[in-house]
C-alpha cells in the first residue's frame, strides 16, 4: 500500500483522535502553527484505518472515545506494519499519566493530562519529529542553522 504524496513542503503529518471537537480544533490549530500538517478523527477505530493508508508521522490519541479507546486503538496500531515504531501521545481526562508505567508494551512516547498547554504540547511532538522537520535552506541550498 502505497503512502500518499506529502504536500505542504513535506511538513510531518500528525494523526489527532480526539472526540471532543472543540479539543481537537484546539490541538490541530497549536500544531499548525507549530509547522505540523493534522489530520483529525473522532473515534480509535477511524485512527487504526488512517494510519493503515500510510504518511502519518506521529499520532496523537485521547484515552477514551468511541470505537477503540485510545489504548485499544494503539494496540492495533502497534500490529500495522507502518504503526510499529509511529510515536504515539496520549492526551487524558484521567489525571495524570506516566507513559513508562502505565502502558510499556504500547511504546508511548509522552502523555499529557487534561487539561494542558497546547504550547507544551507541540513542543514535545516538535521534539519527538525534530528529525523529520523541513530544514531552513539558504540561498545557496545548504542547510542554514537553526535558530537558538
Amino acid at each position: 500500500m502505497n503512502a500518499p504524496l506529502r504536500t505542504e513542503s513535506s511538513r510531518p503529518v500528525v494523526l489527532i483522535a480526539e472526540d471532543e471537537l472543540h479539543m481537537r480544533l484546539l490541538i490541530e490549530r497549536c500544531l499548525r502553527r507549530a509547522g505540523f500538517h493534522t489530520e483529525g478523527v473522532a473515534r480509535g477505530d477511524d485512527a487504526v484505518a488512517r494510519v493503515a493508508r500510510g504518511g502519518i508521522d506521529l499520532v496523537v490519541l485521547d484515552f477514551e472515545m468511541p470505537g477503540l479507546s485510545g489504548p485499544d486503538a494503539l494496540r492495533r496500531i502497534r500490529e500495522l506494519a507502518c504503526g510499529q515504531s509511529l510515536p504515539a501521545v496520549f492526551v487524558t481526562g484521567r489525571g495524570c499519566c506516566d507513559p513508562a508505567d502505565s502502558m510499556p508494551p504500547l511504546r508511548v512516547d509522552a502523555c499529557f493530562a487534561k487539561p494542558f498547554s497546547p504550547s507544551e504540547l507541540a513542543g514535545r511532538i516538535s521534539t519527538l519529529l525534530a528529525d523529520r522537520m523541513p530544514k531552513p535552506v539558504a540561498d545557496n541550498g545548504k542547510p542554514t542553522a537553526s535558530p537558538a
